[in-house]
């Protein structure tokens, strides 16, 4: 697997007053939690320790998340 294109940093300021920074290629909000997300191609399987959000059809690309918060724990979420 390869990542597919260039990452972003992204700021996460959570409500008790931690900043976090996660590179990712997006992010989305999920039933209340925010799944930030990097594209790879490559075909090949992922490791059972990898969740995949989205595949196409014929697995020649995934999106896999990079980490997960739930939205409760978040201030603010800003591209670096």
């Amino acid at each position: 697997m390869e990542l597919l294109g260039e990452l972003v940093a992204w700021r996460v300021a959570l409500r008790s007053g931690s900043l976090l920074e996660v590179w990712a290629h997006g992010y989305a909000e999920r039933a209340g939690i925010y799944v930030f997300e990097v594209l790879v191609g490559g075909g090949a399987e992922p490791g059972e320790h990898l969740l995949v959000v989205e595949r196409a059809s014929d697995s020649s690309q995934m999106v896999i998340a990079v980490a997960r918060l739930h939205s409760s724990e978040v201030d603010n979420i800003r591209a670096a």
